[in-house]
């Protein structure tokens, strides 16, 4: 999948692409890790690195690349009547430039004829607000949820029976 991104220092089109990890790509996705949460809810490289040891697995890891920089990932897991966005974040240098959307829009791509469901912290009102935006609902509040005991709040977006 290619897209357009307009360079914020230039304003150039640069191409943007969103494919399966690459264990080469492994350190950019644990940066974007580091900078995007808490460091008690951000993942350890470990939890990246069973995506690349050839099981087979549930789960899928995609980046995001501009001119060959990771500038986001997600993590899709997928279950017999939803899936679930695992996580999903962009490079803070790159946020506000529509990288979250074109991620989401590849989420529900690969998610045809099922449900997306995800957790985000209460105190998130960003993210609530971007998910909210796309068709997501909120389901219910999972209290102490986070490490710190931030309640998450679990959301989903229903599709009709005509996805596309």
């Amino acid at each position: 999948m290619k897209r357009q991104l307009l360079d914020r220092n230039d304003l150039r089109i640069k191409m943007i692409s969103i494919h399966k990890a690459i264990k080469e790509e492994l350190n950019d996705i644990f940066r974007i890790e580091q900078l995007s949460f808490k460091p008690k809810d951000a993942f350890g490289i470990g939890q990246f690195k069973h995506f690349f040891n050839g099981k087979k697995r549930s789960s899928d890891l995609y980046v995001v690349l501009a001119l060959n920089l990771v500038i986001g990932y997600f993590i899709i897991r997928y279950y017999e009547k939803s899936n679930r966005i695992y996580s999903i974040a962009v490079n803070p240098e790159f946020r506000q430039r529509g990288i979250a959307t074109l991620m989401l829009d590849k989420i529900h791509e690969l998610s045809v004829g099922k449900n997306i469901i995800l957790e985000v912290r209460k105190d998130n009102k960003v993210a609530i607000d971007f998910y909210k935006k796309h068709g997501y609902k909120e389901e219910q509040i999972i209290h102490n949820y986070y490490k710190d005991g931030m309640s998450a709040i679990k959301m989903r977006k229903v599709f009709d029976e005509i996805q596309g």
